[in-house]
């Protein structure tokens, strides 16, 4: 090692810099951010043999909401507003801001945090945020739908594992469920949508028993599709749920799903066809 004299490195700040939850990575140590407490759960789990009590819940702040563990109890109240030094970042639907032993935890009047109430209707981002940030547990999307993906409508999962089954796969314990999978785009990128049976419902009009009734009638599942397409494709939604990045690209999986307001659809051929271009 040669000591050197360097301008540059010398004003470098390495302490601790107090982050925003939409800048949190997972793998990201030492982490500052003023935050709100939005609720706060207890659940029991077994280490090394022995029960121990870890807290978790959701924490906010001008930027978005994020999921917290806290593996010690810091006596966190939800509603207040907390200066917390020495966190760290795992990742579990994104990232999650974890609470350790050495965590320290300063509480702030948070006046220039939004009030729990300004949360209810959930934190917008774009999917190419939710790509880099690898997800969220609790985000709202807006965008047009561009296809209908091959395991869409009627399927079969595994009563036991709740697996979706394939051609091929044995039936004795399949139960019937509805599900949409989608490819949404908010101009921003693009992802992969789930949404659930409730939600299918919703937008095919019919529950379960008439889906099965309906195919039956149309000897296979292809009006059915036809049906989710007409409905569906090129419309704008508004979704809200949880998000994860992996290498399979990014995933959306609804919680609720609404019509929103159109958009300038020339303008979006046109950043589309750019796109392409580049």
């Amino acid at each position: 090692i040669k000591k050197i004299s360097d301008e540059g490195l010398a004003k470098l700040d390495i302490g601790n810099r107090t982050l925003e939850l939409i800048d949190l990575t997972p793998g990201m140590s030492y982490v500052s951010v003023k935050l709100k407490i939005l609720d706060v759960e207890t659940r029991k789990i077994t280490v090394k043999g022995e029960s121990k009590t870890i807290f978790g819940g959701n924490v906010g702040d001008k930027s978005g909401t994020c999921r917290f563990t806290s593996w010690e109890d810091h006596n966190l109240v939800a509603g207040k507003a907390y200066n917390v030094e020495n966190a760290y970042v795992k990742e579990f639907n994104g990232p999650d801001l974890q609470f350790g032993e050495y965590t320290k935890f300063t509480e702030i009047d948070g006046e220039e945090l939004p009030a729990l109430e300004d949360y209810a209707d959930g934190v917008q981002y774009t999917l190419a945020q939710l790509d880099e940030r690898n997800g969220a547990s609790d985000a709202v999307v807006e965008g047009h739908v561009l296809t209908v993906r091959e395991g869409s409508g009627l399927i079969f999962r595994d009563k036991d594992t709740n697996r979706p089954l394939r051609n091929g796969d044995d039936r004795k314990n399949a139960v019937p469920d509805l599900r949409i999978r989608l490819i949404f785009d908010d101009g921003s990128g693009s992802c992969t949508a789930y949404l659930n049976r409730e939600i299918t419902e919703k937008v095919l009009g019919r529950d379960l028993d008439s889906c099965l009734e309906f195919v039956k009638e149309n000897f296979g599942s292809e009006a059915l599709m036809e049906e989710i397409e007409d409905a569906l494709v090129l419309k704008p939604l508004r979704l809200r749920g949880f998000a994860r990045s992996d290498e399979y690209g990014l995933s959306f999986f609804a919680r609720s799903c609404d019509p929103t307001a159109e958009i300038d659809v020339p303008n979006v051929a046109r950043q589309f066809l750019a796109a392409l271009e580049g």
